[in-house]
């Protein structure tokens, strides 16, 4: 029998949130994220519970959820190979792209009320800048 260490727990309730946190920014249920990544309800229920999903399923994942599979698994995401250097690097402008697309998932998922107070507190903050 194969033990998982309580590190490991953690690690996997880490990816299974951001796998959550896609689900949901597509507006979507475990049976309809299930079909749109060809494979069963019952391995959705697992993928956000107990198991890390194998390499094909992470990919189907970030090409939804418009990330990478690198964000799925550790939540950072790095962009760039840095010449001379054997580490990868983050590019400001492509993360605040980024963050401007998680920031439109969030609003998107609102009711319509909040979309227009948010909307409204835009123009203001815009109107500032003038």
């Amino acid at each position: 029998m194969e033990y998982i260490t309580s590190n490991e727990i953690s690690l996997i309730k880490e990816i299974a949130g951001r796998i959550n946190f896609i689900r949901q920014q597509n507006n979507l249920t475990q049976g309809q994220l299930a079909l749109k990544l060809a494979i069963s309800q019952p391995a959705v229920s697992k993928y956000l519970k107990e198991r890390i999903p194998p390499a094909d399923v992470l990919h189907n994942l970030a090409k939804l959820g418009q990330t990478t599979i690198e964000w799925i698994l550790t939540g950072k995401k790095h962009y760039f190979y840095e010449e001379g250097n054997a580490r990868v690097k983050d590019s400001e402008e492509v993360y605040s792209a980024d963050t401007d697309v998680v920031l439109a998932r969030k609003i998107a998922i609102l009711p319509t009320k909040a979309k227009k107070i948010i909307n409204e507190m835009i123009d203001l903050l815009l109107s500032y800048g003038k």
